[in-house]
């Protein structure tokens, strides 16, 4: 359902099976003007988040006009929801992931560990992507390019075509003077890029 709320606010809302609200700001006659939305749902882990919310970014609205009438990518709206309920496992696995991380950065451990990372780590925001599936052209390039490698780079990079899932979590941690991007691909992070 959307609605044009009175603080200029374009609201999307889903009851069932996944409750969340996603707020794109507008103009006052109602024309969308941000390519992002901030998400709320009683499902987002209160720990991993800021204050002030989670924003996300659609890609598929990315070169949209602006306009009171858009569609978000299914595959998107499939990935917002997975990336909802699977809160426990997403953190699960972005704690591990900067756990490794952090054994080179910090050796003295003077930054927490596991479920103590996030006293200095939140999420800033979470970029959705319409499924994009590696052509067989792609595939045999990445091969004859980079060999073994090239499976664990369609793996992180495209897709598979069964694909329930995919975004990319970013974080620009108190501890850091980076952005880190964790890519999800159906639930499993696949990579922890450290940007900047």
């Amino acid at each position: 359902m959307a609605k044009i709320g009175k603080s200029s606010t374009l609201i999307l809302e889903a009851e069932q099976p996944v409750p969340f609200q996603l707020a794109f700001q507008t103009t006052e006659g109602g024309r969308r003007v941000s390519r992002h939305a901030k998400l709320t749902s009683p499902m987002l882990d209160p720990l991993m988040r800021s204050r002030k919310g989670t924003d996300v970014y659609f890609k598929s609205i990315e070169n949209w006009k602006p306009g009171p009438r858009f569609a978000l990518d299914p595959f998107e709206m499939a990935s917002l929801a997975a990336y909802l309920q699977e809160q426990a496992e997403i953190r699960r696995e972005l704690e591990r992931e900067l756990d490794r991380l952090l054994a080179d950065w910090d050796r003295k451990k003077e930054i927490g560990r596991g479920p103590d990372i996030w006293k200095r780590t939140k999420i800033d925001g979470v970029m959705f992507w319409p499924r994009n599936v590696a052509s067989a052209e792609q595939a045999r390039f990445l091969e004859r390019k980079f060999g073994r490698k090239a499976k664990t780079l369609l793996e992180v990079e495209f897709d598979a075509p069964d694909a329930v899932s995919g975004f990319d979590v970013a974080m620009t941690p108190a501890w850091a003077e980076h952005l880190l991007t964790a890519k999800f691909r159906d639930g499993r992070c696949v990579e922890l890029q450290v940007e900047g």
